[in-house]
């Protein structure tokens, strides 16, 4: 299977790992533009095979038009991906105007109201292929519903992931701790759009560690959640789980289903034994847990990640916390 061409000269592996570098954009926004795009192609595709199946003669028409409606939804969300982009980096810019200039507020305002702009169409286009993916059900070949299945599935995932990016967290101070979960879900493009956002992972390390622990809001992940109400998380450095402690306004924990574990003892063994290794193996950690990526060896290395555990029975008193469960498979 070749490249093929994602945007205007980006191929598909360029634009992943453009998303997975440093730079501040593409981010979620694009990521968003391409699950609407990619379920908008899906839908395409069952009409086109069913159409070529002589069996369905009967409604080739019908058929032809919902091809055509979703490859036009499919070019739009494309173009939606440099447009986000686009309207990310003057935001970005007006954030570095010195908070002593008397224009900063009203730039600032302008770049936030231009970056939510295409997220809003992504919602818009994404609404129009949940009601194609909804009539193909009736005119489309049975052996291809779950295709048309699949695309719904991204289509919900991208309008929800543009409408939570626009407007969830709005005027505070954001901290993050270190997750890949918060990563993937390029939570923090979006909201740097219309919040104070600090995270080491984007910025010099040691002052935004010290700077998001003082910030309204803390968005953090877990290593394991147990049905029983429990969550886990180990920490190296410990700015993570210190921060999800004191300090803040609310706490939120946003963690994928596979974190989760029926008992505490199951989600204890889960950060030690899962998270663990795969977050030393990230780091690029010489331990035995990272050369074998099996279990905690309790190790006495250096370069050990697991030097602190955290264990929350249920909120801390004079902070609120909340935990977005995810349907999906996140992080470690």
């Amino acid at each position: 299977m070749t490249d093929q061409t994602l945007t205007t000269g980006r191929s598909l592996s360029e634009f992943t790992a453009q998303l997975a570098s440093a730079s501040p954009a593409p981010g979620g926004g694009g990521a968003a533009a391409l699950a609407g795009a990619l379920a908008a192609s899906l839908g395409a595709m069952a009409a086109n095979v069913t159409a070529a199946n002589p069996r369905y003669t009967d409604r080739t028409g019908a058929l032809s038009a919902m091809a055509a409606a979703c490859d036009a939804q499919r070019t739009a969300l494309l173009a939606l991906i440099e447009a986000d982009a686009a309207g990310f980096l003057p935001l970005q810019r007006a954030y570095a105007i010195p908070k002593t200039d008397l224009e900063r507020a009203a730039r600032l305002a302008d770049a936030a109201r231009t970056a939510c702009q295409a997220p809003l169409d992504m919602l818009a286009h994404c609404a129009q292929i949940v009601m194609l993916l909804d009539a193909a059900r009736d005119i489309i070949s049975p052996l291809l519903r779950s295709d048309v299945g699949c695309a719904a599935a991204l289509c919900r995932a991208a309008a929800e992931a543009a409408a939570y990016l626009d407007g969830a967290i709005d005027g505070k101070t954001v901290g993050f701790g270190g997750s890949a979960t918060l990563d993937a879900l390029g939570v923090y493009d979006k909201l740097a759009a219309h919040n104070t956002v600090i995270w080491h992972w984007k910025q010099e390390a040691n002052a935004a560690r010290k700077a998001a622990m003082q910030t309204q809001v803390y968005l953090s992940s877990a290593n394991g959640l147990a049905e029983s109400g429990e969550i886990v998380n180990i920490d190296g450095t410990g700015n993570r789980v210190s921060a999800t402690l004191f300090g803040h306004e609310k706490v939120y924990f946003v963690i994928g289903r596979n974190k989760l574990a029926p008992t505490y003892e199951e989600a204890l063994w889960r950060a030690r034994n899962i998270a663990a290794p795969k977050n030393a193996q990230r780091l690029g950690r010489k331990t035995p847990c990272a050369v074998h990526g099996d279990r905690c060896y309790d190790c006495k290395s250096t370069e050990r990640i697991c030097r602190g555990l955290v264990v929350l029975w249920e909120a801390v008193a004079n902070m609120e916390m909340e935990v977005v469960l995810i349907d999906q498979d996140l992080g470690y």
